[in-house]
């Protein structure tokens, strides 16, 4: 098992999806991937790129995914939420710097355990990579399988597709609007502008704007102005 099946078995699944959708639903994925040697490095490497996959590119419709998945056997729901869930501890383990909290604290003691299961012994972090690799795979296949099930009947297939596409025009990810709250701080010129931090209190006000419009792009459009609007509000004009 190795990180190509994974990215092959990705880009067959994002192929899939997006041409149903008539959409590019599952982002492009551009983040540096892991190679040779099996290192630590190669490690973060994968789990960075997992989650990118995971929880960013393509995290709007695997959260429907995970709904029709929901209504099956649950051993793949099961094994859903443990992959995900395994890359999501890993990031924050190996990635991010995150203060002591009890959410924080379980996620990095979740981790540290699981990397002394999987990285221990001769193979060391070649074993936890290819580890990582089958969840995430597993996980994937799952995914696909759900999928074409459910799109198998044409009559079905109209449904499902419905329902997403406005399941998706509905959903704006927080990594969306921190890119649009980062754009308006560049138009008023603010430096050392956090978005994370500023646009904490704000989530779920802008995602209520978006609700207002009838499609996606409208809906953009209509957040990016209200987004302007409150940062203009707080910041001022700019010069």
């Amino acid at each position: 098992m190795n990180f190509g099946q994974v990215e092959a078995a990705a880009t067959a699944l994002t192929d899939l999806i997006n041409r149903d959708l008539g959409r590019d639903a599952i982002k492009p994925m551009t983040l540096e991937t892991p190679q040779p040697p099996p290192d630590e490095l190669h490690l973060i490497r994968l789990v960075v790129w997992c989650y990118g996959f995971f929880y960013e590119a393509a995290a709007d419709v695997l959260k429907e995914c995970k709904a029709l998945m929901k209504q099956g056997v649950p051993e793949r729901t099961n094994r859903y939420d443990a992959g995900t869930r395994t890359i999501s501890n890993l990031r924050t383990y190996k990635v991010h710097n995150l203060p002591p909290s009890k959410n924080n604290d379980r996620k990095r003691e979740a981790a540290q355990t699981w990397l002394k299961e999987f990285s221990t012994g001769t193979e060391g972090m070649e074993l936890a990579s290819q580890r990582l690799c089958e969840m995430a795979l597993a996980v994937i296949e799952d995914v696909s399988f759900i999928w074409k099930a459910a799109t198998k009947d044409p009559d079905d297939a109209s449904q499902l597709i419905r329902v997403v596409k406005a399941a998706l025009d509905n959903s704006w990810a927080v990594h969306e609007l921190h890119q649009m709250a980062r754009e308006a701080a560049d138009e008023i010129q603010l430096s050392g502008f956090d978005p994370k931090t500023f646009c904490e209190g704000y989530i779920e006000e802008w995602r209520q704007v978006g609700s207002c419009f009838l499609d996606r792009a409208s809906g953009a459009i209509g957040i990016r102005r209200a987004i302007g609007i409150t940062m203009r509000g707080v910041f001022g004009p700019g010069t």
